[in-house]
């Protein structure tokens, strides 16, 4: 029995060295100014595309011959510690490609009313530039904000400034999906199987612990083996089970996602 006791012990120490490592992670405190450029753009005005010549678009009273493309661009706050306005030590800019010319820009959502989040007007100096600002950015906090600009729909867009303690803003890619409804067939399906074998092999050392305990055999050493092991597998299942819960989450907060 003081053997099975030991293994016991034995497996309690793999597992709490990785949770001792995700509880640490979770308890870190830093601001992390954070963005994400949707790739998802949409095309306005295509000059590319024959249009009649009677048709005319106008822009502040001047007639607009340029391609026009909107893209959604999400800002916020993944870290743990709140940014305050007095944290900005260089005020936070979206940026587009000098070609460009941002026309117009509206807040789709905010994550809180309480955060200020404002936009800032585009000066004529700097016309691929929006400005913008917040009173308060705690964990998760931030907006969804669309830019309609003349100029390529490939155009590039970045977030510029610097905060205090975190420097840059950081921008996230990742090819995980970026709608709710994509899914990656065959991200899926390995994960599937990963998840399945785990299961096999799980229920196999299971069974084979239960029908050694019924036999009252006593316990040797391949039995504390296999006791080790099944907590491992156990562990890794409920990691892979994790992993493919949130697999197709949005990748900003969903205080201010907005795409479907």
């Amino acid at each position: 029995m003081l053997r099975v006791i030991n293994y016991i012990c034995y497996a309690c120490t793999l597992i709490s060295i990785p949770l001792t490592i995700y509880l640490y992670r979770q308890t870190v405190q830093e601001r992390a100014p954070t963005y994400y450029i949707s790739p998802e753009r949409t095309r306005i005005i295509d000059t590319t595309v024959p249009a009649p010549t009677e048709l005319k678009v106008l822009y502040k009273d001047k007639d607009l011959q340029a391609n026009v493309n909107a893209l959604i661009v999400y800002v916020w706050n993944d870290g743990k510690l709140s940014i305050k306005a007095e944290n900005v030590l260089e005020p936070l800019r979206i940026e587009l490609d000098p070609a460009c010319e941002i026309l117009d820009a509206r807040l789709l959502k905010v994550s809180r009313s309480v955060a200020k989040f404002a936009k800032g007007e585009v000066s004529q100096s700097t016309k691929n530039s929006l400005p913008i600002s917040f009173a308060i950015l705690e964990h998760s906090d931030g907006a969804a904000i669309q830019i309609i600009y003349t100029g390529s729909p490939d155009a590039a867009a970045k977030m510029l400034g610097v905060v205090e303690g975190a420097g840059q803003p950081r921008a996230i890619e990742s090819k995980r999906p970026t709608t709710l409804k994509e899914i990656h067939h065959r991200g899926d399906l390995a994960r599937y199987a990963i998840l399945a074998l785990i299961g096999c092999v799980t229920a196999f050392i299971a069974y084979r612990l239960a029908r050694r305990r019924r036999s009252r055999q006593p316990w040797g050493a391949i039995d504390g083996v296999f006791l080790v092991a099944l907590a491992l597998y156990l562990g890794m299942g409920a990691s892979f089970a994790y992993d493919m819960y949130h697999a197709h989450e949005p990748l900003v907060p969903r205080t201010i996602w907005t795409e479907r």
